[in-house]
């Protein structure tokens, strides 16, 4: 299942996630650093490591703002946030596996 899409070459729109439990409630984010991690999903080559940002930080939403370059090349790919908090503790979502998404080719 795929569960995000953008097109090759775009930017927008974001890709979102939510810090949760095991029981469902969100993960206080406050002061963490987030970063988010993704990599070509049959490959699993080069891991691209970029800083996202704290959407909302007591319901655990986090966000990835693609930069020019991101999305250049089509194809799958999976991905992680982290949330590395105080002391060096750090907490990865998915926690039972990766987001996956396609960068789509355009008609271009």
């Amino acid at each position: 299942m795929i569960d995000f899409f953008i097109k090759k070459g775009d930017v927008l729109p974001i890709i979102r996630a939510e810090f949760t439990n095991e029981d469902g409630t969100p993960v206080d984010v406050t002061n963490a650093q987030i970063l988010f991690n993704y990599q070509v999903r049959s490959s699993g080559t080069t891991v691209v490591q970029r800083t996202g940002e704290i959407e909302s930080a007591e319901s655990g939403i986090v966000n990835y703002q693609w930069i020019t370059g991101d999305s250049l090349t089509a194809g799958l790919y999976k991905g992680e946030f982290i949330a590395v908090f105080n002391g060096g503790q750090q907490q990865t979502f998915p926690q039972g596996g990766f987001l996956i998404f396609e960068v789509m080719d355009d008609v271009n």
